[in-house]
């Protein structure tokens, strides 16, 4: 149901109910009045014959009470000397009119023998010593009383059919001047429901329309503006999945190729907890002869541009890096390191953790060696508490095998990555001795 029939439903009824219910009220008081006005205007003329004349005979050849009666349209004005018995007097009226003296008016009767509705006015001739020579009587037909009647009737039932069209114009042009701007809202709101933000209106209208036109405008801006910016967080976000998928496949390319396998004289296994943006490391096994030499690289950059870096090795980009290199014929280990930290041989034999330099470290079959980046390090806050974290694992699980030791290692790193923040990329790279 719309909202114009909604108000004219509702307000019509009532209107209707309030017109009909003033109108009958203003029909009886109107009534009253003329039937008051008729009584007045008979009253008025018996007393005025009455003090015009000295006795009835005298008033009935006056020609002005013919010229009268005619104009006033009364069935019969005349004087008498005694009163008719055909007229309906109750004893209130008889006192009023024999001892007060005062002019009185009968209710409507039924004169005998005639078949006219009539109402009779008496006054009464008053003598010169006070007693009352006679009586002037006018009669009026009921129907001049019920022609007043009808006709006020009439009129009140022209003005009641003239106000309920009013009203009903009225009620329409408002109910209409309300449900057009509420329509056009309604539009609004469906467009910007199917998606055109944006969409304004403007409503000439009562106050409350025009607040709410101004706050669906509002709104319509507000989801413009974050319609326009989650697309942008989306294309950016897209873009840095993109660019972190493409980091990650490359990291795992230059990282992992040498995971879980045989590689010279070291059984090889990676440790990565992976951050956003993701910081490139590489790690290059090269043999010649008897040496292996091990290279190990962080790049200074953050995300892909980093990782270029690290791919390119251009001259004039830095970079992070740490030199090893294994001599098979005396089976020792020397390393020198360019920004990063130092390895770290853990003696199997000997259950000790040793910081490998430029002095060779001579290694044994099982000895384990650990390559780790500057994520570790800002995790575990520094290098001495890298060294204390290995030994306290590796002094129980290090004769274990590289595959057990590194299940265990990665799972600490997890449950400290979880317990702080991890703001870096985390890399530890575990050589196992096989000679």
């Amino acid at each position: 149901m719309s909202i114009r029939t909604r108000l004219l439903t509702l307000f019509m009824p009532l209107l209707l109910v309030f017109i009909i219910a003033l109108s009958i009220l203003y029909y009886f008081n109107w009534k009253q009045e003329i039937i008051e006005i008729t009584h007045k205007k008979l009253e008025s003329v018996v007393s005025s014959a009455a003090v015009l004349s000295k006795s009835p005979h005298q008033l009935n050849q006056l020609t002005a009470l013919q010229i009268l009666e005619k104009k006033l349209e009364l069935l019969d004005l005349y004087a008498t000397d005694k009163l008719e018995k055909d007229i309906p007097l109750n004893e209130n009226t008889k006192n009023r009119l024999l001892q007060d003296k005062e002019s009185v008016v009968t209710p409507i009767y039924h004169k005998p023998g005639s078949s006219i509705e009539r109402i009779t006015a008496i006054a009464p001739i008053i003598n010169s010593d006070g007693s009352i020579a006679g009586f002037v009587i006018a009669d009026a037909d009921s129907k001049t009383l019920s022609r007043s009647l009808n006709e006020a009737l009439s009129l009140l039932l022209v003005s009641v059919a003239l106000s309920t069209v009013v009203v009903t114009c009225l009620a329409t042009l408002i109910a209409h001047l309300i449900s057009k701007p509420v329509r056009q809202l309604k539009n609004v709101a469906l467009a910007i429901a199917a998606g055109e933000y944006g969409r304004s209106i403007e409503i000439k209208g009562p106050k409350e329309l025009v607040e709410l036109a101004s706050t669906l405008n509002t709104m319509s801006e507000c989801l413009q503006e974050n319609v326009i910016q989650l697309t942008e967080n989306a294309l950016q976000r897209e873009q840095q999945h993109s660019e972190y998928d493409c980091c990650l496949l490359l990291q795992n390319q230059m990282l992992h190729a040498a995971d879980n396998k045989m590689t010279g004289p070291f059984y090889i296994r990676t440790i990565d907890l992976q951050a956003n943006p993701l910081t490139a490391v590489k790690l290059n096994i090269d043999q010649k002869e008897n040496l292996w030499k091990i290279s190990w690289s962080e790049a200074v950059k953050p995300g892909f541009n980093g990782m270029y870096d690290l791919l390119t090795n251009c001259a004039n980009t830095p970079f992070l890096n740490t030199q090893m290199v294994f001599d098979g014929l005396d089976q020792s280990l020397r390393a020198q390191e360019f920004g990063l930290p130092s390895p770290i041989v853990w003696l199997t034999q000997k259950k000790q953790a040793v910081v490998v330099g430029k002095d060779p470290v001579p290694l044994q079959n099982g000895d384990l060696i650990f390559l780790y980046n500057t994520g570790l390090v800002k995790l575990l806050e520094n290098h001495e508490m890298i060294i204390q974290w290995l030994t306290r694992t590796l002094r129980h699980f290090g004769h274990e095998g590289i595959q057990n030791f590194g299940s265990l290692l990665e799972k600490e790193l997890h449950y400290v990555s979880r317990k702080l923040s991890l703001k870096k990329d985390v890399h530890l790279i575990a050589f196992q001795v096989h000679l």
